[in-house]
């Protein structure tokens, strides 16, 4: 099973002035946007993403990037 990581260890906020996404690996603490820099503390945060799991043949994988499966 391959895991593709996604956002779900980073913190969202939209920031109310400019409307622009902004990412941090903490929700608390002082928050500027980095697009208008204004204070966006106050703004509540929410969790950014999430892991998508994909089953993946590896031997098949290989083969196609020319490698073969030696025991």
């Amino acid at each position: 099973m391959l895991v593709v990581k996604g956002l779900e260890d980073l913190f969202k906020k939209v920031c109310p002035y400019c409307h622009e996404d902004s990412y941090s690996a903490s929700g608390v603490g002082n928050w500027v946007c980095p697009y208008c820099s204004q204070n966006i503390t106050d703004v509540q945060p929410e969790t950014a993403g999430y892991n998508k799991h994909y089953p993946v043949n590896i031997a098949k994988e290989d083969m196609k990037h020319g490698k073969e499966n030696k025991k």
